[in-house]
């Protein structure tokens, strides 16, 4: 474990507020408290924004790796992105804060009927190469209506996604993104920042 353990918070305000301890070594307390305050005071409007809704989309996150699949707990800063976009994440009731790791056939009966699919494989740009990826995929319903977003819109020249270099620190976007995903009327002017549907 480093001296920095942002991804051990189980909220993305939490992750977002470690900016104050890494200003502590450059002498910018200051600005990083402006800095936090403003993307919190964000977040929190966008959270005001998806309360009340009551159709709540089923959704799930992760991807498989090698036979596992790699998912967020159901108290993992995920799954407090998903509950405040407006969504039913099919793990919600789990305790684990970090990943669970559950074979193919735990995800199939839990997430086949699921209406969204986030946060797939990075190098899978289109549902084409999700399919080709492993064409039992195919039964998701996810894939079946094409409700699969992946935060692919700014990527670098390594395949870098810039979701993981500066989502930490953006939680508000995110958030944003999310809620566009799962309740549009909500956002119609908003355009994606890190996400992106896959065609």
């Amino acid at each position: 474990m480093g001296i920095v353990s942002e991804y051990m918070e189980p909220t993305p305000l939490g992750r977002a507020e470690w900016i104050k301890f890494l200003a502590l070594f450059f002498n910018k307390e200051a600005e990083s408290e402006n800095a936090y305050g403003e993307v919190a005071s964000q977040y929190k409007q966008l959270v005001n924004k998806a309360k009340g809704i009551k159709a709540k989309p089923t959704v799930f996150s992760g991807f498989s790796s090698k036979g596992t699949w790699y998912v967020p707990g159901g108290k993992s800063y995920v799954a407090e992105f998903l509950k405040d976009a407006g969504a039913n994440y099919i793990w919600s009731n789990d305790r684990t804060i970090g990943s669970l790791n559950l074979s193919a056939e735990e995800v199939y009966d839990r997430a086949k009927n699921a209406e969204y699919w986030l946060n797939g494989s990075q190098s899978w740009k289109t549902r084409s190469d999700l399919i080709q990826a492993d064409p039992r995929y195919q039964v998701f319903l996810a894939v079946k209506q094409g409700n699969l977003y992946s935060p692919i819109k700014q990527v670098n020249g390594q395949a870098g996604s810039d979701y993981w270099q500066s989502g930490t620190a953006n939680p508000d976007l995110i958030l944003a993104d999310l809620i566009k995903i799962f309740h549009p009327d909500r956002m119609k002017d908003y355009q994606f920042h890190y996400y992106q549907q896959l065609p």
